[in-house]
C-alpha cells in the first residue's frame, strides 16, 4: 500500500517505504537523518526547533539555524514525500503515517494490546503480542550514538522489562514452558534484582519440569 512506512530506531535509524529498504543517500544527508531520527523519538509528539537545532549542531548552531533547519525539512519532504514531516507550533512533528510506523510507537501500541489481553483473560493473544514487542525492540539499543537518545533508550528498557514479563506470564498461563522460560530468563538477565522476572521465571522452570535450574 502507498505511503507505509517503518523507522526504525533500535540499532540505529533505518527506513522503509511502501516495503523498500532506503539507503542513507535516499532518505538525506547526515543532518537531515538527525532531524529524521529527533521527531522519530518524540513520535507522534512534536519536537521544538530548538532541540532539533540542538541535535543537528551540538557543538554550535550556524547562522542562521532555523532557515537551515526548515531548509533540511524541505529535502526530507523532497525525499520521503510532503507529508514525512509536518509543522507544528514552534517546531516539526512526523506525519501520522510516518510516526505509527516507529518502531517504538508500534511496541508501545503492542504493549498496551497486550496488557489488555492479559486483563480480558486471554494469553494467547497477549504472548503474540508481547512477543511482536520483544521483536521489534530487539537489545534495546536506540540510537546507541546519540545522546540525546537515551530518554527514549529508557523507555525501550521499560518496555523491554514490561514485555518480558508479560510474555512469560501469558506463556504459563497457556502452558507454554519454552516460551516462558525464555522471557523470564531475557527478564532476570537484564536485571538480576528483577522480582517478578525471578517469580516467573521459578514458575517457568517448574513448568519446564526443571525446578533447580530456577
Amino acid at each position: 500500500m502507498t505511503g507505509e512506512w517503518a523507522i526504525g530506531l533500535v540499532g540505529g535509524l533505518t527506513v522503509v517505504r511502501d516495503g523498500r529498504l532506503l539507503d542513507d543517500p535516499a532518505v538525506g544527508s547526515r543532518k537531515a537523518r538527525t532531524v529524521l531520527a529527533r521527531l522519530a523519538v518524540d513520535a507522534p509528539a512534536a519536537v521544538p526547533a530548538d532541540r532539533l537545532i540542538e541535535a543537528v549542531w551540538p557543538a554550535g548552531a550556524p547562522r542562521a539555524p532555523a532557515e537551515n533547519l526548515a531548509t533540511m525539512v524541505s529535502r526530507l519532504r523532497s525525499a520521503l514525500g510532503p507529508s514525512a514531516v509536518v509543522g507544528a507550533p514552534g517546531g516539526y512533528r512526523l506525519g501520522d503515517r510516518a510516526a505509527r510506523g516507529v518502531d517504538l510507537v508500534e511496541a508501545a501500541g503492542l504493549l498496551r494490546t497486550a496488557r489488555a489481553r492479559v486483563d480480558a483473560g486471554e494469553p494467547g493473544p497477549a504472548l503474540a503480542a508481547a512477543r511482536r514487542v520483544l521483536a521489534l525492540l530487539g537489545d534495546g539499543a536506540v540510537l546507541p550514538e546519540a545522546e540525546w537518545a537515551a530518554p527514549a533508550r529508557a523507555d525501550a528498557a521499560r518496555m523491554l522489562r514490561s514485555a518480558r514479563h508479560t510474555a512469560a506470564g501469558a506463556a504459563l498461563a497457556v502452558l507454554d514452558a519454552g516460551a516462558a522460560v525464555e522471557a523470564a530468563t531475557a527478564a532476570v538477565d537484564a536485571d538480576p534484582l528483577d522480582e517478578t522476572g525471578s517469580r516467573l521465571l521459578m514458575r517457568a522452570c517448574q513448568l519446564a519440569g526443571e525446578p533447580a535450574r530456577g
